[in-house]
């Protein structure tokens, strides 16, 4: 639905001064319910009007808020106050790209046949900013109140009203970020003054379904996005694909080619060949690994499996046997204490404390065995308001007394490629704790890290504790 911006007009609103009439009705009959005559008016007077629109505001944004889209709002909100006003016809406008009016298919008629020259002739009629009574309030951003249709040279349709004859209309904009998605206007036969309180209760009306139209406008946009999210994880998987295969393959034989070279006829090279040899092997090292790690960061979001129950305590234990010669070159230790059964990926929770664990081995203090000490409490998440619950959660943490790092340092260390330490002394591609904080996020979890230099690391880990 093309939008205009409300009030880009500077056209003057309809003066709104006249005396109050709405349709009849007794004040015992608004309390009750019960359906006033849609002929009979007289002049409300007291509580009775407030009482009258109060049940139409209410209503109408009742209505507007059930509807599954922005069509069938505006169609429920249209019928229900063309209904309980007694105005026998309701039609809805949007606006064009160029800025005009362009007529729906949403109409209210209390006798479809009787209408027809009226329907029809709109359905063929584009109106211009100021042109006939919808063309005012799309000039001014205002409701408008027009007496006398047959009367108004501006109104164009004024030719087809004869029979049956409509009178009297009035029309009002629907607005969603100050700007004009639609204006909905309704006719009587009867000649009625000008009803400011009316005008006024419709405007708020307006507001209402707006805010309905800005939420369909934000749940269209997270549909995009959400296509947009499905095809960046296709070109992942795609780009996974290619790493494995197409780059792996040539790096394979590098390695491999290098290896033999080496075997067979490494002796046969003098010192300054056998560096170059060496160095050659140990890059490839190296790029194996950053392919590897790339794929482990690209399959992370590219192929989600479904989250299931899965036993932290176990996991764990796993690591500490996929890392056992890792623990035996260092003497490390690991320690876990009692952790829980939390809902989440298998694979990638088995990952995030590979990689910690690894860290934590990797980066120990010359000539002292690493500890590594993993511990979990249930807690509860800081509420964001004063309406909201907090929900409980599991704080993690992953301990070791290796070489630490600098506290302004915390903000880099979960960076794509970023490294605290150079290359020279401690292997690694800069990736495993970005995986480390691309898994805790996609559980809905935040993961921190705190140092001291030559006493350790903390991570702090957060997870959904349902």
């Amino acid at each position: 639905m093309t939008t205009t911006r409300a009030g880009d007009s500077s056209s003057e609103a309809d003066p709104l001064e006249l005396p109050i009439v709405g349709p009849a009705m007794e004040p015992s009959d608004m309390d009750s319910g019960r359906e006033y005559s849609k002929r009979d008016k007289y002049e409300l007077t007291g509580s009775a009007h407030h009482h009258l629109y109060l049940r139409l505001f209410q209503g109408s944004a009742v209505e507007a808020n059930e509807a599954a889209s922005l069509d069938q709002a505006i169609t429920t909100v249209l019928r229900y106050l063309c209904t309980e006003l007694g105005w026998p016809v309701g039609h809805a406008y949007v606006a064009n790209a160029n800025g005009n009016l362009v007529p729906t298919d949403i109409w209210y008629l209390e006798h479809p046949q009787r209408y027809e020259p009226f329907t029809s002739a709109t359905s063929r009629m584009q109106l211009h900013s100021g042109t006939g009574l919808a063309g005012r309030v799309l000039a001014t951003g205002k409701p408008s109140w027009m007496f006398d249709i047959a009367d108004d040279p501006t109104c164009p349709r004024r030719e087809v009203i004869i029979d049956p004859p409509l009178a009297t209309g009035f029309a009002f904009p629907v607005i969603a970020n100050v700007e004009i998605v639609a204006i909905l206007e309704l006719f009587n036969h009867e000649l009625l003054p000008v009803n400011q309180e009316l005008l006024t209760l419709m405007e708020q009306v307006g507001v209402q379904v707006g805010l309905v139209a800005e939420r369909f406008r934000v749940r269209s946009a997270l549909e995009v996005i959400a296509v947009e999210l499905s095809r960046s994880n296709h070109e992942l998987e795609e780009f996974a694909s290619i790493a494995s295969h197409d780059l792996q393959e040539p790096l394979r034989k590098i390695q491999s080619f290098g290896n033999r070279l080496n075997e067979k006829h490494g002796q046969l090279l003098p010192d300054e060949g056998q560096m170059y040899l060496g160095r050659m092997i140990e890059s490839a090292a190296r790029m194996q690994t950053l392919i590897n790690d790339l794929l482990a960061y690209s399959r992370i979001a590219a192929k989600p499996k479904q989250f299931e129950q899965v036993n932290l305590q176990e996991t764990v234990a796993h690591v500490t046997r996929e890392l056992g010669d890792q623990i035996g070159r260092t003497n490390g230790q690991i320690h876990a204490e009692s952790l829980p059964t939390i809902t989440a990926d298998p694979l990638q929770m088995n990952q995030l404390f590979q990689n910690l664990v690894s860290n934590a081995l990797k980066f120990h203090r010359p000539d002292v065995a690493p500890e590594v000490h993993i511990s979990a409490e249930l807690t509860t998440s800081e509420a964001s308001d004063c309406f909201s619950r907090p929900d409980p959660q599991w704080r993690i943490t992953v301990s070791d007394n290796g070489i630490g790092f600098k506290e302004k340092q915390a903000d880099r260390i979960f960076k794509m490629f970023e490294r605290l330490h150079g290359r020279g002394g401690y292997e690694g591609t800069g990736i495993g704790l970005s995986i480390c904080r691309k898994i805790v996020e996609r559980h809905g979890g935040t993961i921190t890290a705190s140092g001291v230099p030559d006493q350790g690391t903390i991570f702090t880990i957060t997870l959904p504790g349902r």
